[in-house]
């Protein structure tokens, strides 16, 4: 909040903590069929901008009214947890893919390039108000977006298992047995699903409670 009240003042813009509240980005989105890095890093923070101005204006207004600063920020804070989370995905989205460059392999290159543009496409995908509301993106931008998604999952679906794995996920933050080192993968799905409460009887007990009404219906 207080980078972007620095950024508003001409002597303080160059330096701000949050550069990109002083960048000046295209009004709207250049996204294409390219999926250009540039063009999403570029729209993440186009919707952070946003939305911590939103955040700073509606804190303003409300003390404008007389509200205590306390109150003020406390009424504000679904807009100021949107502005946050903004915020961090512009700070993952732009490290994501400087952090790409270190890849020396042009198959791990490959992968890397298509989650990059997975977890972009799907963050604006699951979050598409937060960046057409102001026209930024326009419907046939979210349809290239949202059909990248699927293609992407198809692309990156044979090496998903190796990826978990590489990553180091574990069995329960994953709720699967993907990604096991042993790569006995659907043996143990079958397990997993055999050991479920659901199958330990043939009718779920719960048929005690539902089959009363069914026969009073019938």
């Amino acid at each position: 909040m207080k980078a972007y009240q620095q950024s508003k003042s001409s002597s303080q813009s160059e330096t701000t903590s949050v550069p990109y509240l002083s960048e000046r980005l295209n009004p709207t989105s250049t996204i294409d069929e390219s999926l250009s890095p540039q063009a999403f890093i570029e729209a993440y923070k186009h919707k952070a901008k946003r939305l911590i101005s939103r955040a700073v204006e509606k804190l303003t207004r409300l003390q404008g009214e007389g509200r205590e600063y306390h109150d003020a920020w406390n009424l504000t804070s679904v807009e100021l947890v949107k502005a946050s989370q903004a915020h961090c995905l512009v700070y993952v989205v732009e490290t994501f893919h400087e952090r790409m460059s270190f890849a020396t392999d042009e198959n791990v290159m490959k992968v890397l390039t298509q989650l990059f543009q997975l977890f972009v496409c799907y963050q604006i995908s699951e979050s598409a108000a937060d960046f057409i509301e102001d026209g930024y993106v326009n419907s046939k931008q979210l349809d290239i977006v949202r059909a990248a998604v699927l293609r992407l999952l198809a692309d990156i679906r044979p090496n998903a298992i190796a990826l978990t794995d590489a990553f180091d996920f574990t069995d329960r933050l994953l709720g699967s047995v993907l990604g096991r080192y042993d790569g006995n993968v659907y043996e143990n799905l079958f397990k997993w699903a055999s050991a479920s409460p659901l199958n330990k009887t043939d009718v779920h007990e719960s048929i005690k409670h539902i089959k009363p009404n069914i026969q009073a219906k019938l």
